[in-house]
């Protein structure tokens, strides 16, 4: 599912995600939402 290098490139996912975005930057990549969504489903976790 996951492994533990996908949390190794933060920076990098992160620059790539901001490169010529205007606005507020990301400050979370794709993996570490992806990595939350799992949690919360294999827990069957409420929203709140």
């Amino acid at each position: 599912m996951l492994s533990f290098d996908a949390m190794t490139q933060w920076d990098t996912e992160l620059n790539e995600m901001n490169h010529k975005k205007e606005g507020n930057q990301y400050k979370y990549p794709d993996t570490l939402m992806e990595a939350l969504w799992y949690v919360h489903a294999y827990f069957l976790l409420p929203y709140r």
